[in-house]
């Protein structure tokens, strides 16, 4: 699991990740648009400033997830990474699943013992071809990983992470059921 970075020193670097995210994501429009809110006719005519600015906006944390030779699921999730070999190989790997976290929203609740950082997933998706492995999983806990730190740094007590499901997505509705939302 890749969290993509905000920006890259290097530009040739920085653009290829652009055009992979943006390819990726309108791959899993074609292949799924039950899946989505949004449409791959709208989204196939954002120009490269609006895929740019996706990765830029400071509330979304975008991560992937590559294809492996052996895929297994794996009990604990390693730490995403933004380090440059990391990034290289993710560069050409194959992109089979992806998530945002996006956060910390403004709430208007505060619990008892104090403040709440409020987050949300969206556009969680595992190509068909990569389902079953634990990656659907694994991107949900690197979101809910990730939260946590973003969090405190606000010096909030806790982090609530909502998920949203399109209608008739029994799949990702099993898992987010699964893994406790």
């Amino acid at each position: 699991i890749l969290l993509l970075p905000k920006s890259h020193p290097n530009p040739s670097t920085w653009t290829a990740l652009i055009n992979k995210s943006k390819a990726f994501r309108l791959h899993s429009l074609l292949t799924s648009p039950q899946s989505f809110s949004s449409t791959y006719e709208r989204e196939a005519a954002f120009s490269h400033s609006d895929w740019e600015a996706r990765l830029k906006n400071p509330l979304a944390y975008t991560f992937v997830a590559k294809s492996t030779p052996t895929p297994t699921p794996s009990p604990s999730v390693p730490a995403p990474s933004t380090h440059g070999e990391h990034i290289s190989s993710f560069l050409t790997s194959d992109w089979v699943g992806s998530a945002v976290l996006f956060g910390p929203k403004p709430t208007e609740y505060d619990t008892n013992s104090g403040s709440t950082a409020l987050f949300d997933i969206y556009g969680l998706f595992v190509l068909p071809s990569a389902q079953g492995i634990g990656l659907g999983t694994a991107l949900m806990e690197a979101c809910t990983t990730h939260a946590a730190p973003l969090a405190a740094a606000m010096n909030v007590d806790k982090a609530v992470v909502r998920v949203s499901v399109t209608k008739g997505n029994e799949r990702v509705l099993e898992l987010y059921r699964r893994i406790g939302f």
